[in-house]
Protein backbone atom coordinates (compact mmCIF):
# COMPACT_ATOMS: atom_id res chain seq x y z
CA UNK A 1 0.00 0.00 0.00
CA UNK A 2 1.35 3.41 -0.91
CA UNK A 3 1.05 6.53 1.05
CA UNK A 4 0.41 10.10 -1.10
CA UNK A 5 2.36 13.42 0.87
CA UNK A 6 -0.09 15.52 1.51
CA UNK A 7 -0.25 18.81 3.27
CA UNK A 8 -2.22 21.49 4.84
CA UNK A 9 -2.70 24.61 2.76
CA UNK A 10 -4.04 27.96 3.42
CA UNK A 11 -6.25 30.33 0.86
CA UNK A 12 -3.55 32.82 0.65
CA UNK A 13 -2.46 33.85 -2.67
CA UNK A 14 0.44 36.40 -2.87
CA UNK A 15 0.61 37.50 -6.54
CA UNK A 16 3.47 39.99 -7.70
CA UNK A 17 3.33 41.94 -10.92
CA UNK A 18 6.94 42.40 -12.75
CA UNK A 19 8.53 43.90 -15.80
CA UNK A 20 4.89 45.74 -17.18
CA UNK A 21 2.65 43.42 -16.49
CA UNK A 22 4.26 40.84 -18.62
CA UNK A 23 5.27 37.87 -15.90
CA UNK A 24 3.38 36.85 -12.77
CA UNK A 25 4.72 34.90 -9.50
CA UNK A 26 2.28 32.91 -7.70
CA UNK A 27 3.74 31.96 -3.90
CA UNK A 28 1.30 29.93 -1.52
CA UNK A 29 2.18 29.98 1.76
CA UNK A 30 1.64 25.98 3.51
CA UNK A 31 1.67 24.45 6.45
CA UNK A 32 4.00 21.41 5.87
CA UNK A 33 4.43 18.40 7.47
CA UNK A 34 7.76 17.19 8.21
CA UNK A 35 9.62 14.24 5.73
CA UNK A 36 12.34 12.29 6.55
CA UNK A 37 14.04 13.10 3.49
CA UNK A 38 14.99 16.50 4.71
CA UNK A 39 17.68 15.07 7.43
CA UNK A 40 20.01 14.18 4.69
CA UNK A 41 19.18 17.04 2.26
CA UNK A 42 19.89 19.59 4.95
CA UNK A 43 23.96 18.97 5.32
CA UNK A 44 23.57 19.98 1.47
CA UNK A 45 22.62 23.40 2.16
CA UNK A 46 25.65 25.53 2.49
CA UNK A 47 27.71 23.51 0.08
CA UNK A 48 28.33 24.60 -3.86
CA UNK A 49 26.42 21.80 -5.44
CA UNK A 50 23.02 21.84 -7.12
CA UNK A 51 20.15 19.84 -5.14
CA UNK A 52 17.92 18.01 -7.25
CA UNK A 53 15.04 16.44 -5.90
CA UNK A 54 13.32 14.01 -8.17
CA UNK A 55 10.02 11.96 -7.74
CA UNK A 56 6.89 11.38 -9.38
CA UNK A 57 4.01 13.61 -9.66
CA UNK A 58 2.06 14.72 -6.20
CA UNK A 59 4.31 13.13 -3.99
CA UNK A 60 4.90 16.65 -2.20
CA UNK A 61 8.14 18.30 -4.15
CA UNK A 62 6.54 21.37 -4.52
CA UNK A 63 5.77 21.53 -0.80
CA UNK A 64 9.27 20.29 0.10
CA UNK A 65 10.92 23.08 -1.65
CA UNK A 66 8.34 25.50 0.06
CA UNK A 67 9.48 24.40 2.92
CA UNK A 68 13.02 24.60 2.64
CA UNK A 69 12.99 28.20 1.20
CA UNK A 70 10.90 29.34 4.51
CA UNK A 71 13.73 27.69 6.81
CA UNK A 72 16.39 29.56 4.44
CA UNK A 73 14.43 32.67 4.84
CA UNK A 74 14.06 32.41 8.49
CA UNK A 75 17.80 32.96 8.79
CA UNK A 76 17.41 36.38 7.08
CA UNK A 77 18.84 34.70 3.34
CA UNK A 78 17.47 36.23 -0.02
CA UNK A 79 15.65 33.41 -1.51
CA UNK A 80 13.59 33.39 -5.19
CA UNK A 81 10.98 30.34 -5.77
CA UNK A 82 10.22 30.28 -9.45
CA UNK A 83 7.21 27.78 -10.44
CA UNK A 84 8.28 26.31 -14.21
CA UNK A 85 4.68 25.51 -14.68
CA UNK A 86 3.75 28.54 -15.69
CA UNK A 87 3.90 28.57 -19.27
CA UNK A 88 5.19 31.84 -20.26
CA UNK A 89 7.45 31.48 -17.92
CA UNK A 90 8.98 28.58 -19.02
CA UNK A 91 9.38 30.11 -22.50
CA UNK A 92 11.12 33.04 -21.40
CA UNK A 93 13.62 31.34 -19.32
CA UNK A 94 15.17 29.22 -21.41
CA UNK A 95 19.22 30.44 -21.25
CA UNK A 96 21.18 31.63 -18.43
CA UNK A 97 21.28 34.94 -19.33
CA UNK A 98 17.54 35.52 -19.14
CA UNK A 99 17.36 33.68 -16.12
CA UNK A 100 19.94 36.04 -14.59
CA UNK A 101 17.96 39.11 -15.78
CA UNK A 102 14.57 37.85 -14.42
CA UNK A 103 16.36 37.42 -11.27
CA UNK A 104 18.01 40.93 -11.42
CA UNK A 105 14.53 42.01 -11.97
CA UNK A 106 13.06 40.27 -8.89
CA UNK A 107 15.66 42.89 -6.82
CA UNK A 108 18.86 39.97 -6.90
CA UNK A 109 22.47 41.70 -7.68
CA UNK A 110 25.13 40.54 -8.96
CA UNK A 111 27.87 38.98 -5.81
CA UNK A 112 24.97 38.62 -3.94
CA UNK A 113 24.31 35.61 -1.93
CA UNK A 114 20.86 34.26 -2.93
CA UNK A 115 19.00 30.54 -3.17
CA UNK A 116 17.47 29.89 -6.02
CA UNK A 117 14.38 27.30 -6.07
CA UNK A 118 13.49 26.08 -9.64
CA UNK A 119 10.31 23.63 -9.34
CA UNK A 120 9.79 21.37 -12.32
CA UNK A 121 12.68 21.79 -14.15
CA UNK A 122 12.01 19.20 -16.77
CA UNK A 123 9.97 21.52 -18.13
CA UNK A 124 12.85 23.81 -19.48
CA UNK A 125 14.88 23.37 -22.61
CA UNK A 126 18.37 23.27 -22.30
CA UNK A 127 18.15 22.87 -18.25
CA UNK A 128 21.60 20.94 -17.25
CA UNK A 129 23.47 23.67 -19.39
CA UNK A 130 21.84 26.53 -17.74
CA UNK A 131 22.61 24.77 -13.96
CA UNK A 132 25.67 23.92 -14.95
CA UNK A 133 26.54 27.43 -16.36
CA UNK A 134 24.82 28.72 -13.52
CA UNK A 135 26.98 26.67 -10.90
CA UNK A 136 30.52 27.18 -13.02
CA UNK A 137 29.84 31.29 -13.44
CA UNK A 138 27.65 32.41 -10.06
CA UNK A 139 29.27 30.88 -7.22
CA UNK A 140 27.01 33.02 -4.98
CA UNK A 141 23.64 31.49 -6.53
CA UNK A 142 22.81 28.39 -4.62
CA UNK A 143 20.56 26.12 -6.96
CA UNK A 144 17.66 24.14 -5.63
CA UNK A 145 15.15 22.40 -7.49
CA UNK A 146 12.70 19.78 -8.04
CA UNK A 147 11.59 17.35 -11.18
CA UNK A 148 9.99 14.38 -12.58
CA UNK A 149 11.74 10.64 -12.09
CA UNK A 150 12.66 10.88 -15.62
CA UNK A 151 14.58 14.00 -15.20
CA UNK A 152 17.26 11.78 -14.49
CA UNK A 153 17.66 10.14 -18.00
CA UNK A 154 17.52 13.78 -19.26
CA UNK A 155 20.57 14.83 -17.27
CA UNK A 156 22.54 11.38 -18.92
CA UNK A 157 21.47 12.63 -22.21
CA UNK A 158 22.55 15.80 -22.12
CA UNK A 159 25.50 17.92 -20.81
CA UNK A 160 26.68 16.57 -17.90
CA UNK A 161 26.83 18.07 -14.13
CA UNK A 162 29.49 15.26 -12.39
CA UNK A 163 30.71 16.85 -9.33
CA UNK A 164 28.26 19.69 -9.69
CA UNK A 165 25.26 18.31 -8.72
CA UNK A 166 23.57 15.80 -5.69
CA UNK A 167 20.32 13.89 -6.18
CA UNK A 168 17.89 13.13 -3.53
CA UNK A 169 14.13 11.12 -4.74
CA UNK A 170 11.09 11.69 -2.71
CA UNK A 171 9.25 8.72 -2.78
CA UNK A 172 5.41 8.82 -1.44
CA UNK A 173 5.19 8.24 2.49
CA UNK A 174 6.75 5.70 4.42
CA UNK A 175 4.79 4.02 6.92
CA UNK A 176 6.47 5.71 9.78
CA UNK A 177 5.76 8.85 8.22
CA UNK A 178 2.45 7.50 7.57
CA UNK A 179 1.93 6.95 11.17
CA UNK A 180 3.61 10.05 12.27
CA UNK A 181 1.44 12.24 10.23
CA UNK A 182 -2.30 10.67 11.49
CA UNK A 183 -0.96 11.46 14.89
CA UNK A 184 -0.30 7.43 15.50
CA UNK A 185 2.60 8.08 17.95
CA UNK A 186 2.52 5.44 20.38
CA UNK A 187 3.25 2.74 17.38
CA UNK A 188 5.48 5.12 15.35
CA UNK A 189 7.82 4.63 18.58
CA UNK A 190 7.01 1.12 19.11
CA UNK A 191 8.21 -0.06 15.61
CA UNK A 192 11.20 2.50 15.78
CA UNK A 193 12.25 0.82 18.92
CA UNK A 194 11.36 -2.33 17.74
CA UNK A 195 14.99 -2.76 15.61
CA UNK A 196 13.75 -5.86 14.07
CA UNK A 197 12.97 -7.58 17.47
CA UNK A 198 9.04 -9.38 17.70
CA UNK A 199 6.44 -6.89 18.06
CA UNK A 200 4.25 -8.40 20.80
CA UNK A 201 0.10 -8.44 20.29
CA UNK A 202 -1.92 -6.12 20.47
CA UNK A 203 0.74 -3.76 18.63
CA UNK A 204 0.51 -5.85 15.98
CA UNK A 205 -2.69 -5.75 14.91
CA UNK A 206 -2.68 -2.38 15.86
CA UNK A 207 -0.19 -2.03 13.02
CA UNK A 208 -1.64 -3.77 10.48
CA UNK A 209 -4.90 -2.18 11.29
CA UNK A 210 -3.24 1.50 10.35
CA UNK A 211 -1.50 -0.35 7.40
Amino acid sequence: MKYRSFFKEKNNLTIKILWKNCIVIYTKKINFLYRDIIARIKPWIERDEIIVILGAREVGKTSLLLYLKDEIEKKGEKTFFIDLEDLDLRAYLDTPRYLLSYLEALGWRKGERAYLFLDELHYVRNASSILKYIHDHYKEIKIIATGSSSFRLKFKLKEPLTGRKVIFTLFTLSFLEYLNFTGKDELKKILEESKGNPIPEPFISRLFSAY
